[in-house]
């Protein structure tokens, strides 16, 4: 149980940086600074961004996480 709660905490973190300093060319629409970062089961991100690799369009990702 307690290294659940060492993960969670975890995931939150590195959620927080993703906010901070996202990768180039990365988006991630559902996260927001005013957002609830406690459901880590789904994250939504993008790629696609103007002078990235896939900058021909844009490629939605979802990230799901087991519990």
């Amino acid at each position: 149980m307690a290294q659940e709660a060492r993960l969670k905490l975890r995931m939150q973190k590195e959620l927080k940086l993703l906010l901070v300093d996202p990768p180039h060319g990365a988006s991630f629409p559902t996260l927001s600074s005013q957002s609830n970062i406690t459901d880590l089961s789904s994250i939504h991100a993008q790629i696609g961004l103007e002078e990235t690799f896939y900058s021909k369009g844009i490629f939605k990702i979802k990230i799901q996480i087991p519990k």
